[in-house]
Formats: structure tokens, C-alpha cells, sequence
């Protein structure tokens, strides 16, 4: 498991893991609460202050923090305290989001502004290429707007489908590329930086932490639309599971004796509550895209309504199978039908009805169907903060003059 929005402090390392662990807890305090002096940075790490100094003049070295120009009084001391910071002006990531329409590749920084997106895609082909493909692609990226691999802390790659993220695996992407495709080791080694790969839905609810700057303890992160797929953090952890399946509700079964769904079991919940699975109950119109599907529930039509009554219902049974597995603290909600007003009226109205516990767990995304072309560079963001800011040798930052 790895950590979302929160890096605790663990006993019985060498000093070469607690040197690291120093530097990620530092960069996660800067990251999440902003610019500290010294002082307040040892304090709050309980650290003594020949560590911090230590750790911060060598990340300031490195090009990772610097010495800002705002001060704060230390009152006991009656001496103004230098803020010290995450060197954002410098410090960018590369996000590689790969869909079935698309490859998307963003550069951007620590605060998810984006300098540069590329899109493109990558046809039946090029399985044995695509990896290069990308690398030229993010080279030219990069070349575009003036940033050297110095400037880069890493790479974040994000596909559909089951991912093992230890390795970097994607086992299975549905047809995007071959089954077992090494991601990580195939970008790694042509371009020298860091890569951290995932799967949608993880790579979301990552950067539903990082973006909001909050702390996900124990949380249900939940997309619906087109499909159904959901995350979900155990004491602050991202928790995958033994086969980097956990918390796949959109296969939950719902339906023994229902219709057989593409993962080879049958009364799935996606066969129940997708797009898909709606598209198909619909008799009396034909739509294509979750836009169709919209503007047929603002105009108030009958039959859309009952088959979208009809999706909630099972949505919501399996939102609260999930509740009574995870006891999670909070149910975060995250697709394009929660924009529609009609949809959410509908909604709100059957999760009273029928699922009233919920209501004090289930909120909607503040960033909803806007972290879509930042959630494969949040993967970089957050393996660089776990990490303390180390890099692939040879990919150092070092200071540049202007």
C-alpha cells in the first residue's frame, strides 16, 4: 500500500531510511501546509534542529526546497524565522494518461498548472514501439517549453485496467496493450527518469488528495460514467489489494442469474448501472455518449428517467455493500452525470429513500470532471513526495543560474 496525503514516522530503520523518511515528511508538510521556517519544520517533525538544518541545506542544494524571501517572528526569540519552500518555480512532472480514445501527455508543476499537453494516439500496431513513441513525445514536450530533464522529478503513467503498481505492470489494460506490458521498465530505461504507472481510478482518487490538499485516511473514492470503478485508502494507505483488484465495485455482483458481464462473471453491477448497460435499456431512444443520456434526463424524458432510476437504485445497493466492508469515513463521488441537475435531483431523492445512511458519507468531488488530464502526473507528485525528492541517478536537480 502506499500512502495518500499523509507519510508517518516508523521505528527500526537504518539511518539511510530514516535520512529518507526525514526529507518526505518534510516535503509532505511543505506540500500540504506550505511554507514553514526551520523552527516550525522541526517542531512539528520532531526533529532536532541540526537534523532539519542538515536535511534542508542539502535538498536546498539539490534544488528541491528553497530559502523564500518572506520571514516570521519568532516571539521567544525576538528574531524574524526564513520560510523555507518547495522549489515550485522549477520542479515540473510529466503525466502519460493512456485511454481507449487516447494518449494524453501533460507536463506540469507541483501546483498541477499545465505548461504543455499533447494528444495523440496509439493504434493496434504499436505494441513494440509504444513506449519510445511516448519518450519522443515527451522529449518534444519538453524542448517546446524550454525544461531539461533536470527540471523533471518524474513521470506518471496511468491506464485503465488491473495495474500492479509495485512493479509498474500493467497486467491487463483490455486490449490498450499486450497483457503484462512492463510499463515502468519500458519508459524508464529510454528516458532516465522515475515512473510510477496505475490505473485510472487509483490515479484519481491520488489526485483527488494532492489537488485538494487534504488527508484521505479511510475513504471511498468512487467514478461513475461510462463505467463503474472505485479506490479506497485504509488508515491513509491506498489500498490495492493481493492482486491489485480491491475495490472494484463495478464487478460486484449484484445479479447471479443477470447478464454476463466482459470480466466473465455475470449480474455485475456494470451490467446493472453503467453507460452501457442504460444505452441497452433504452428502447425508444438511441444515444451514444453520456452527453446523449443528459440532455434526455433535463428534458425530462419517461423512459430515461426509469432507466436511470433503475442504474441508481443498484448503484446505491452497491455503495452500501462497500460502506459496511470498508466502514470508510467518507464517500467521495466523481463522474460527468453528477454535473447534470436532473441527474443529482433523482439521485438525492432514491439515496434518501433507500440508502439514508449514506447521506452523512457521500459527497461530490469540489474538483469533479476536472482531474482527468492531472491524474497521471499526480502519480509522480505523489512518488516524489514518498520518496523525500530522490530521483534515478543521474537526473539530480541542480541549481541553474537564471
Amino acid at each position: 500500500m502506499t500512502s495518500v496525503a499523509n507519510v508517518k514516522r516508523t521505528s527500526g530503520k537504518n539511518m539511510g531510511n530514516v535520512k529518507r523518511e526525514n526529507r518526505s515528511l518534510l516535503l509532505t508538510q511543505l506540500f500540504f501546509k506550505g511554507r514553514k521556517s526551520r523552527t516550525a519544520l522541526a517542531h512539528e517533525l520532531r526533529l532536532t534542529p541540526a537534523s532539519i538544518t542538515m536535511t534542508i541545506n542539502s535538498m536546498i542544494e539539490e534544488g528541491i526546497v528553497v530559502d523564500t524571501d518572506q520571514y516570521e517572528l519568532n516571539n521567544r526569540m525576538g528574531r524574524r524565522q526564513q520560510f523555507i519552500d518547495i522549489d515550485y518555480a522549477r520542479i515540473h512532472v510529466v503525466g502519460v494518461t493512456i485511454t481507449s480514445q487516447q494518449v494524453r501527455i501533460c507536463i506540469n508543476d507541483l501546483r498541477f498548472h499545465c505548461i504543455y499537453e499533447d494528444l495523440f494516439t496509439l493504434d493496434d500496431t504499436v505494441a513494440d514501439t509504444y513506449a519510445q513513441i511516448i519518450c519522443d513525445k515527451i522529449a518534444f514536450g519538453l524542448y517546446s517549453v524550454g525544461l531539461s530533464k533536470d527540471g523533471i522529478v518524474g513521470i506518471g503513467v496511468s491506464i485503465r485496467g488491473n495495474v500492479d503498481t509495485e512493479k509498474g505492470v500493467s497486467e491487463d489494460s483490455f486490449g490498450l496493450l499486450p497483457k503484462h506490458t512492463q510499463i515502468r521498465q519500458d519508459i524508464q530505461q529510454r528516458i532516465g527518469l522515475p515512473v510510477s504507472v496505475d490505473n485510472h481510478i487509483r490515479s484519481l482518487m491520488v489526485c483527488e488528495a494532492l489537488y485538494s490538499r487534504i488527508y484521505m485516511e479511510n475513504s471511498l473514492f468512487i467514478k461513475y460514467g461510462p463505467g463503474i470503478s472505485s479506490a479506497v485508502t485504509i488508515n491513509g494507505q491506498l489500498y490495492s489489494g493481493g492482486h491489485s483488484m480491491a475495490g472494484e465495485i463495478g464487478h460486484m455482483v449484484l445479479d447471479r442469474n443477470g447478464a454476463l458481464c466482459r470480466c466473465g462473471k455475470r449480474g455485475c453491477l456494470e451490467t446493472l448501472s453503467s453507460f452501457r448497460a442504460m444505452k441497452a435499456r433504452l428502447m425508444q431512444h438511441t444515444i451514444q455518449t453520456l452527453t446523449d443520456l443528459i440532455a434526455l434526463l433535463e428534458a425530462q424524458d419517461p423512459e430515461t428517467i426509469r432507466v436511470v432510476s433503475h442504474s441508481i437504485h443498484h448503484l446505491l445497493l452497491a455503495i452500501s455493500n462497500m460502506a459496511v466492508l470498508f466502514d470508510p469515513k467518507d464517500i467521495i463521488l466523481y463522474g460527468e452525470l453528477f454535473e447534470s441537475a436532473r441527474f443529482l435531483e433523482i439521485f438525492h431523492r432514491q439515496l434518501a429513500d433507500e440508502t439514508p445512511e449514506l447521506m452523512p458519507l457521500l459527497h461530490i468531488s469540489a474538483h469533479n470532471n476536472l482531474l482527468d488530464t492531472y491524474m497521471a502526473g499526480a502519480l509522480a507528485i505523489h512518488a516524489f513526495l514518498e520518496s523525500g525528492g530522490s530521483l534515478v541517478p543521474g537526473t539530480k536537480l541542480t541549481t541553474q543560474n537564471p
